[in-house]
This record gives structure tokens, sequence and C-alpha cells, in this order.
């Protein structure tokens, strides 16, 4: 059903299952998006504009902020997973701009950022080389 659906549009995942991807990640999956901020970390410097694509309920770009003083955003198809992310950004006090809108027409101008992470998402992304595309 998915694999239809993807051909159809990108996917993005909205109302009870936004909230329980949200209630799950947090119970499940929070020291795994530590880790994968601490990896990012390593490879970025104080002033670094970073721009996470699907970010779901925002758990990485939380803890990112956390480790250094980077310029973070966020983009997720899902208004309700932007919606959620900005309450979880605000929650740990990080500052983060979670945006909503879709990859494959990423809407910052091209060069804007120094480093792009995406976890998980890509199988849902219709149109994944246009999406590689608008990463590079």
């Amino acid at each position: 059903m998915m694999k239809f659906l993807r051909h159809r549009k990108d996917l993005g995942i909205n109302g009870a299952a936004a909230r329980w991807y949200d209630k799950n990640s947090r119970n499940h999956r929070l020291e795994e998006m530590k880790l994968y901020a601490k990896e990012a970390a390593s490879h970025l410097h104080d002033g670094d504009a970073v721009l996470e694509l699907a970010p779901g309920p925002g758990y990485l770009s939380v803890e990112l902020s956390k480790l250094g003083r980077y310029k973070i955003f966020g983009l997720d198809i899902s208004q309700d997973f932007v919606e959620i992310a900005r309450r979880n950004a605000r929650e740990a006090e990080a500052d983060v701009d979670f945006r909503q809108g879709n990859v494959s027409d990423i809407p910052f101008p091209d060069n804007s950022f120094d480093f792009i992470i995406c976890t998980a998402a890509f199988k849902n992304f219709r149109e994944p080389r246009k999406a590689l595309d608008e990463m590079c």
C-alpha cells in the first residue's frame, strides 16, 4: 500500500500516526537520536547552517542544538510533524526552526546550508533523484 501511495505523492505522517510516532520516538529512539547528533556534530563548526530533512518529531535537530552553536532548520512535509517538532523544541529550549515543505522542492536558496541530514525517510520520497538534486 505504501509503495502504491508513494507513486502518487510524497508521504507525510499525520494525525494520530504522527502523535504515536512522536511518543514512540521519545520512549524508544531518543538515545539513537543523541548518537546521530554527536556524529553530525563531529563534522560541524560553530555557526554552521544545518538542514534536517523529514525530521518528524524533531528529536535529532533538538539534540544537535545542544552540542554547538548551529543554525538548525528542519523541513517536513507533514504540518502535524512541524507542530510537534516545534513543541518539542520549545520544551527542550532548543533553537531550531521547523518548517513545512517538500524535499523535492526545498524552499531555501541554493548553498544555504553547510550540512544536510536525513535519516529513515528516504523511502517516503516520491522522487528520490529530485530530492538528491535539491540536497546538492
